[in-house]
């Protein structure tokens, strides 16, 4: 559907978004997701786009196997050198897992901040539901149509240009990915998670922004000098990462 992002599939962008989130925000969304996915220890969980492994580690010790499924073999990498002997990684293209042969079922799926980047995500979809077992749950989670709004504002500001209007993830989280799954499955819900980022210099707001796919190195000076100029006025730069969860179940 959409093309994959600079620094989806980098594996050091990746981890300083998380850092940040860990460290600038008070909210737990891998608990929330989580939470939402309701697996046990007897399930087996299909992880498409593990990353790293943020749900994939959290998962682990909870639940009978994991399969982490990612474009990035050095993510994947990163994931198999701190996961337990129950998790096994996979790497390809989520597009790559709708044509791949797989033996295997699994009584939970979960897909988060990945699964727009699939080229033919109605093809993805109907494979993950073919893979759940009756009665199996897949939950996906992206941002909303106002996530990080306040950060795009500031971005955008710099750049001289109105802020542009829905992404192709936020319109996929919001209209595109729920009507897919109405069609297969026998109970879709969609849940809201708001976790605040409160950045507190400017040394910390530019190194999340240039983790960020928003980022843009011809505005880097100009951004860090905006940047500075807001905490000579003001101690805190808050934006809030906005974010909808789908859960549908076979």
């Amino acid at each position: 559907m959409s093309r994959i992002g600079r620094f989806d599939t980098d594996s050091a962008a990746l981890t300083a978004r998380i850092d940040a989130h860990a460290k600038y925000a008070g909210g737990d969304f891998t608990g929330w997701a989580l939470g939402l996915l309701g697996a046990g220890p007897d399930d087996r969980v299909l992880d498409v786009g593990a990353g790293t492994g943020q749900q994939t580690l959290r998962l682990a010790p909870d639940v009978r196997s994991v399969l982490a499924v990612d474009a990035s073999e050095e993510s994947l990498g990163a994931l198999a050198a701190s996961a337990p002997g129950n998790v096994t990684t996979l790497a390809g293209r989520f597009d790559d897992l709708a044509v791949r042969s797989c033996d295997a079922r699994f009584e939970r799926a979960i897909s988060c901040y990945a699964l727009y980047y699939a080229v033919d995500s109605e093809r993805v979809v109907a494979r993950v539901r073919e893979l759940l077992e009756p009665g199996g749950v897949f939950v996906f989670c992206g941002p909303s149509y106002e996530n990080n709004a306040e950060l795009r504002r500031f971005h955008w500001d710099l750049a001289d240009m109105d802020m542009p209007g829905p992404t192709p993830a936020s319109t996929f989280m919001e209209e595109t990915g729920p009507e897919l799954c109405r069609t297969r499955f026998a109970q879709v819900e969609r849940h809201e998670f708001t976790n605040e980022l409160r950045f507190d210099s400017a040394d910390a707001l530019v190194g999340y922004w240039s983790s960020y796919n928003l980022y843009d190195p011809s505005l880097e000076d100009r951004f860090r000098a905006a940047a500075e100029r807001h905490f000579a006025e003001q101690a805190v730069f808050s934006t809030a990462k906005r974010v909808v969860g789908v859960r549908a179940q076979a």
